[in-house]
């Protein structure tokens, strides 16, 4: 159609877990070992050896949608089987990938990107936090700027610069997950085409100035990026989803008094006397906030005991 964006090939392999992984491995990229099943049985016999967790994911969803982690090896087959269908219901492809855990070291790195004929020319990443409490395999918030070092953050935007460079991707927003295993290795976990959920690119603008969102937009119409360059992170914020850590109606949200000076934006989408669910994946997500913090310590003690601050309330 003649229309501006990437090559359909490559973006179709970084939407693509099973296509992503194997081109990770053919160019030299750290990889965990994994490998995708349409077929329950046939991904048992594989997996049954393994003598460490996998996660059974489908290959071709976002916001951690069907994702498990399996944990009990041996004869735990019927355990297995539910995670798999689980995670079969969430695949247009109907194809489930199963990974080996790495072990990270620190926070998962999170955030967006954008190129520019090529050049990753903007970036900004955060840190990726998870609640303990319900589920622990999907987000509850990003917060910027990450705490990764200098040298760390530098040696990944030369990686994913090789990365974009194998699959020739040109111009438009980008979405990381990627983490630094217990031996320092990189393994880029997503690199998704697009700009990333939680309000990743929202609060992006209130801490850099930079407009993700319209820089996207003026790609899509083929209209100039050039001016777009890297720019600081200006104090300390963050997202958060809101979200109830059992099933049942909702009720009201509970505020902490120190909580409520540090929201700058609040979005709650579920209607009073709603059900509600566990929050297993981004499609129980009840809302959605920005948050400004004084600093970085205050920061993380707060986003990682969320749960004593703001409380979805069940009746």
């Amino acid at each position: 159609m003649n229309l501006p964006g990437n090559p359909y090939a490559s973006v179709n392999t970084l939407t693509r877990k099973d296509l992503f992984r194997k081109f990770l491995e053919k160019n030299g990229f750290n990889v965990p070992k994994s490998k995708s099943f349409r077929q329950c049985d046939k991904a048992w016999n594989w997996v049954k050896g393994f003598d460490k967790p996998v996660f059974i994911k489908p290959v071709d969803s976002s916001g951690s949608k069907g994702v498990t982690k399996f944990t009990k090896m041996g004869a735990n087959v019927s355990e297995f089987n539910r995670a798999f269908e689980h995670a079969f219901s969430f695949s247009r492809e109907k194809k489930v990938l199963i990974e080996e855990e790495i072990i990270r070291s620190s926070y998962q790195i999170a955030g967006d990107g954008f190129l520019v004929d090529g050049e990753l020319v903007f970036r900004c990443w955060a840190d990726e936090h998870f609640d303990k409490l319900c589920n622990g395999l999907v987000p509850i918030g990003q917060t910027f700027p990450t705490s990764h070092s200098e040298t760390r953050l530098a040696f990944a935007h030369e990686q994913t610069q090789r990365l974009i460079t194998a699959l020739g991707m040109k111009t438009g927003a980008l979405n990381f997950d990627l983490i630094f295993d217990e031996t320092g290795k990189l393994y880029f976990l997503e690199l998704g085409p697009r700009n990333g959920g939680c309000l990743i690119p929202e609060v992006i603008h209130c801490a850099t100035g930079v407009d993700l969102i319209k820089y996207t937009v003026d790609a899509a119409l083929g209209l100039p990026c050039s001016d777009l360059s890297m720019q600081p992170t200006n104090g300390f914020w963050s997202s958060y989803m809101v979200h109830s850590i059992e099933n049942g109606t909702y009720n009201s949200l509970y505020l902490s008094d120190r909580i409520k000076p540090k929201i700058i934006q609040k979005d709650i989408w579920d209607a009073t006397n709603g059900e509600v669910n566990f929050y297993g994946g981004s499609n129980d997500t009840l809302g959605a906030m920005i948050l400004k913090f004084d600093s970085s310590d205050e920061m993380e003690n707060l986003i990682e005991n969320m749960g004593q601050d703001i409380r979805v309330i069940l009746k």
